[in-house]
């Protein structure tokens, strides 16, 4: 019965292990592979020009044409 009891938690505790090492092995894959700074940084804010800057830029386009 002791027998029974002891290969039954062995079952278990290594079904937990083999599953927490699966789960690192995911983890470390994510971070090797996908986590680098181009696939999670978002991007540089661009901040549009001043209402000046686009006036002068149109007036320059419609001098020349």
């Amino acid at each position: 019965m002791w027998l029974a009891l002891g290969l039954g938690e062995s079952y278990i505790l290594g079904r937990h292990y083999l599953k927490l090492v699966f789960y690192a092995s995911e983890t470390a894959f994510f971070q090797g592979a996908l986590a680098h700074a181009a696939y999670t940084a978002t991007p540089v804010p661009v901040w549009p020009d001043s209402p000046a800057a686009e006036m002068i830029g149109n007036v320059d386009s419609a001098g020349q044409s």
